[in-house]
């Protein structure tokens, strides 16, 4: 660059660093110090834009810094001129009373900065010929690097605002996904059941539930809604109204209704795996499988994967049909449910798996529901490298 028509590297990067609040207290001020000798300002006076789109004083350097009462309208020929052409150099000539109003010299340059005119800055310079093309560059240059640093500040400002009305968004998810999901341990007699749910992210699509259908039967889901954040919520809660109305029609009509309320009410990328039971007294467990993890069974002889063919996941298409399974627990036992962020959990080499999973609630079967959940968090500690909600259900028979 030409050294006499630009500012060096360091101006330009303070110029263009600088805050909406710096530029209007002590912007005027900076350039005539820095700048002042080298294209020989004799003044600096700074305009804001108003609601109405004229133009008030708002700081000045000479006179004391006195700042006076003083508005240039929004028509004004040297504000259009200068709103098309971004610098414009005035000289006695071209002045009128009250064009003199914007700069007060025999000889000023006026500068819009921000991309809407948003100020306007009028140097005050000495009428020099040996001055006057550094002068031009100068202002030029101030005018570039001021613009850049408003654009950067609102753009800021409003990230701040975004990230706000983000943060209030997930606020309110958190609230609905903590009055949607159990609090506490439900009482169905001859039975020890723990649920629990550890989101990756704010909020998350992982969901579970108790309801009580009668008496005699507990309605058990176990869900992992596609995606996580807010939406992945919206939908988690959808399903959460959609099973506490249907408390009347069969597990396999209830997941047919919902896998078309799914589809028809939800983008094309978002569908949800479930695992739907209803837990009887006599241990009896009659579910659906929606293309979820399948549930394991614990005896004192091992661990069994209750295998079997499973059914679409809710939401693919309208139409599809799903069929009830049925599961025993005997006196002692216990069935896991669990969602894949519990078996996808890593660490830098391996997944903690289905083999550590079983191995976990082994350990532990002879303890409460409660205490058998605790020792498979803790022993996925050191597999923590995991994007995905992770939710359990343990049902323990005890007599």
């Amino acid at each position: 660059m030409n050294d006499e028509k630009y500012i060096d590297d360091g101006m330009s990067s303070v110029l263009s660093s600088l805050s909406r609040r710096a530029v209007e207290t002590g912007f005027p001020q900076l350039v005539n110090r820095a700048l002042g000798e080298r294209i020989g300002i004799d003044d600096v006076r700074l305009w804001k834009r108003t609601r109405s789109g004229d133009y008030v004083l708002i700081n000045r350097v000479g006179e004391g810094n006195g700042i006076k009462k003083a508005m240039v309208p929004a028509d004004h020929p040297h504000i259009l001129r200068l709103k098309s052409e971004l610098v414009v150099r005035n000289t006695p000539e071209n002045h009128t009373d009250m064009e003199r109003m914007l700069g007060t010299g025999e000889n000023n340059i006026e500068v819009a900065l921000g991309l809407d005119a948003d100020y306007i800055v009028a140097f005050d310079l000495k009428n020099d010929p040996a001055l006057r093309e550094r002068q031009r560059g100068v202002c030029r240059s101030i005018g570039w690097n001021v613009t850049k640093a408003l654009e950067k500040d609102a753009e800021t400002k409003e990230l701040g605002r975004y990230k706000r009305r983000l943060e209030s968004q997930l606020d309110a998810a958190r609230v609905v996904q903590r009055w949607i999901l159990p609090r506490g341990q439900p009482k169905f007699e001859g039975f020890d059941i723990y649920g629990k749910c550890k989101t990756a992210y704010h909020v998350g699509g992982d969901y579970f539930d108790f309801i009580e259908i009668d008496k005699d039967t507990l309605e058990i889901p176990v869900a992992d809604v596609s995606g996580k954040g807010i939406a992945s919520s919206i939908l988690t809660s959808s399903v959460h109204t959609a099973l506490n109305m249907k408390k009347d029609v069969e597990i396999e009509q209830l997941m047919s209704e919902l896998n078309d309320h799914l589809h028809e009410h939800s983008t094309p990328d978002k569908f949800v795996t479930m695992i739907l039971g209803r837990l009887g007294k006599d241990g009896s467990f009659n579910y659906v499988n929606a293309g979820h993890d399948f549930p394991v069974l614990f005896n004192e002889g091992g661990a069994r994967e209750i295998v079997g063919d499973n059914d679409f996941p809710l939401g693919f298409f309208s139409g599809a049909k799903y069929h009830k399974r049925l599961a025993q627990i005997e006196r002692g036992n216990v069935l896991l449910l669990y969602t894949d962020g519990i078996s996808e959990a890593a660490n830098r080499e391996e997944m903690f798996g289905s083999g550590r999973l079983k191995e976990a609630v082994m350990d532990s079967m002879k303890l409460d529901s409660v205490s058998i959940a605790r020792n498979v968090f803790n022993a996925m500690r050191d597999y923590k490298d995991c994007r995905d909600d992770r939710t359990l259900v343990v049902i323990k028979r005890c007599y």
